[in-house]
């Protein structure tokens, strides 16, 4: 997704604090959606697509009347897989799940549009506007069903009541849930991607029903998520055993693997009455210790955790394992996609050698050879080179060949602001929210006398693009830029794989007849759902005061600038 900021969209800039005004209000009585669109798919898109795999589709605000497809330049005709549309996030994003119809045959070259009016994750010049693209190559069909998770354990965080204070996006909870599941299968990029789906119903329902679910994409070993539980859904019940877990795996390819696993004993509890502020965020798991152990509780065991396999293989407890010893011979299984990621010295670079052995495994050797020349110079060891980052990122291959801008690039930790700004003023940088990674400040042109004024955290309204000036004379800046939080009531909300994003608050550099400019710390937790604030008064310059004041002036200095850049331009 690439925003760009121009001329045309000055008004956009003058807006931030009516815009900022109506999502942090002090009678706020929900979160702004995000914008809607297609935010990635599983699997990416670039990769191998089993003929008879569905893609599935992340985002918010979509259905598959949003989506087009095209195989070979011909339409093709879409179907929703509802069992994968699951979203992960109950109540705060849009999953859609779809396939071909009929099945493709391997070699087609498959194409989704996604059309809502915003576009993310477009690189193609010839897409429709407002349409995010997604290719996949057609693979042969994958019919073998994945293997199963090894062990599966909850944990429990009998916490106090938490309230979330004025425009915290997240709901209220008295109780955490932390699901652990060991030996995730997880799929190479020319299967059928794998998936858990977890189904929590009450245990005292001897009818089972379905209270929350959630699916979630199986790309580690270990897989951890978290269902947030008020009072209400547990009765008089211990959040330890009010509800059953059901988990099970399946691919893409709707391939089941065998029989569900079904917990209903938490395996560790920690009480708490320790009270939490409003303006915390959802207690996060702790630490736990032998003395938190419930008797008769089922914990999950990993027999692999003291095995050492080699180099490109990784363990996999086979049946009957816990009753003998683990070894590498009969536990560690080959990769199948091994990395070469040997250190070699200058003038050569890694390279898998395939071998003979006498014995199992026997993965490829991280072997250092010369290291050859491209035609435009560069080495083979440095796939790097071919990857351009955007501003203050930096490339990191870790091992990989095939390198994106969105796995590979990683913001660096001193950002430098370099534009090169008109007299009167200076350049400084901005922090912003993003959907997708890297994430990278944003540089400004401000005027020189507020040049301490500090880095305000952005959150714009979709549909709109952005870039640096035209005149600053830097490259621009590729940029997920959204609204925060989520609309929408709801009971429980699950934190599943959350990824966490820094929230920067700088130093107010106020003066005596100024009121300080103070920042609440935005949530950075994926499940935020909604908020509620209390009134509040109107006099008050305290920390949302000073929120609307500093988005504000921001407006003002970004009206400024663009009309000192037109007087400019008009001399010249």
């Amino acid at each position: 997704m690439k925003f760009w900021l121009n001329k045309n969209s000055i008004g956009l800039a003058a807006a931030m604090g009516l815009v900022a005004f109506g999502v942090y209000a002090p009678k706020t009585e929900a979160c702004s959606p995000l914008p809607p669109g297609v935010y990635d798919s599983v699997p990416q898109s670039g990769a191998s697509l089993p003929a008879n795999a569905a893609v599935v589709l992340n985002g918010n605000a979509f259905s598959l009347e949003h989506l087009q497809a095209t195989l070979d330049g011909e339409t093709a005709t879409l179907v929703e897989v509802p069992r994968l549309s699951v979203a992960p996030y109950v109540g705060y994003n849009t999953r859609v799940a779809v396939k071909v119809s009929p099945t493709p045959s391997a070699g087609q070259q498959l194409i989704l549009n996604a059309c809502t009016g915003n576009s993310f994750l477009n690189e193609d010049q010839n897409t429709p506007s407002g349409c995010s693209q997604f290719d996949f190559t057609i693979v042969e069909s994958d019919l073998e069903a994945p293997a199963e998770l090894f062990a599966v354990e909850f944990n429990v965080f009998d916490h106090a009541a938490y309230e979330p204070g004025c425009c915290f996006c997240q709901s209220p909870s008295d109780a955490a849930v932390f699901l652990r599941a060991v030996g995730a299968p997880v799929a190479p990029s020319f299967e059928a991607q794998n998936f858990v789906h977890v189904q929590a119903y009450r245990a005292d329902d001897t009818a089972q029903e379905v209270a929350f679910e959630t699916l979630l994409h199986l790309d580690q070993y270990e897989l951890n998520t978290t269902f947030r539980l008020r009072n209400s859904q547990l009765g008089s019940e211990s959040p330890a055993d009010a509800y059953c877990y059901e988990v099970k795996v399946l691919d893409a390819a709707m391939n089941v693997s065998g029989a569900p696993t079904v917990i209903c004993d938490a395996c560790r509890l920690r009480n708490s009455d320790d009270p939490i502020d409003s303006l915390s965020m959802p207690p996060e798991q702790p630490e736990w210790t032998s003395a938190d152990l419930i008797a008769g509780g089922v914990c999950a065991s990993d027999p692999c955790e003291a095995l050492d396999c080699p180099d490109n293989t990784h363990c996999v407890p086979r049946e009957g394992s816990g009753e003998s010893p683990m070894t590498v011979v009969n536990d560690c299984v080959e990769d199948k996609e091994p990395k070469c990621d040997k250190e070699c010295p200058d003038g050569e670079r890694c390279e898998l050698m395939v071998v003979s052995c006498f014995t199992t495994p026997c993965p490829p050797l991280d072997t250092c050879v010369p290291d050859e020349i491209l035609p435009d110079g560069g080495l083979a060891s440095d796939p790097c080179a071919s990857l351009d980052c955007p501003r203050n990122t930096h490339c990191e291959s870790n091992g990989d060949s095939a390198l994106t801008v969105s796995e590979h690039c990683i913001v660096d930790e001193e950002p430098s602001c370099e534009l090169d700004c008109p007299a009167g003023s200076v350049c400084e940088l901005v922090v912003v929210t993003c959907v997708m990674s890297p994430c990278p400040p944003l540089e400004y042109c401000v005027d020189a006398p507020d040049a301490g004024a500090p880095d305000v955290p952005v959150a714009f309204d979709a549909g709109f693009t952005a870039s640096e000036p035209a005149d600053s004379g830097a490259e621009p800046i590729a940029e997920e830029i959204v609204d925060a939080g989520a609309s929408g009531e709801s009971l429980f909300q699950v934190d599943a794989g959350a990824v966490e994003q820094p929230t920067q608050n700088a130093d107010a550099g106020t003066t005596d007849d100024e009121p300080p400019l103070a920042f609440l710390p935005n949530s950075s937790d994926s499940s935020s759902m909604n908020c509620s604030c209390a009134s509040q008064d109107k006099r008050s310059t305290g920390p949302l005061g000073g929120l609307l004041l500093g988005l504000l002036l921001f407006g003002l200095f970004a009206v400024r600038r663009s009309g000192a850049r037109e007087q400019t331009e008009m001399l010249n």
